[in-house]
């Protein structure tokens, strides 16, 4: 890993290039979301692994237009609403989206 290089591609590969880069040795390992990751392990795997835990967090924000603070106050307030009652959690698991959870409640 000290000789390491990081390749970025310009655009996502489909899975059957993802598991040439890795089983031809063009690339050692490729960073993807959980998802993608486990979707293209199971469609190959005797030959390729996911490890089970992410090498960073993607967070998401919500903005409005400048001077529009009560439209912000009210999102954040329905966001807070909707993980509160579950329903985020509900859509993540509805989906199958392995590999995410909900945000917790930012400290504001």
């Amino acid at each position: 890993m000290k000789n390491a290089r990081v390749r970025v591609f310009p655009t996502m590969p489909p899975p059957d290039v993802v598991e040439m880069l890795l089983t031809g040795g063009e690339v050692d390992a490729f960073a993807v979301t959980r998802q993608r990751a486990l979707d293209a392990a199971s469609a190959a795997p005797d030959r390729l692994r996911a490890l089970p835990d992410s090498f960073m967090e993607v967070e998401q924000s919500i903005i409005v237009n400048t001077g529009e603070r009560a439209k912000l106050d009210a999102l954040a307030r329905f966001v807070d609403e909707m993980r509160a009652s579950g329903f985020i959690k509900a859509a993540i698991d509805r989906a199958k989206i392995a590999g995410v959870d909900v945000a917790p409640a930012p400290s504001r």
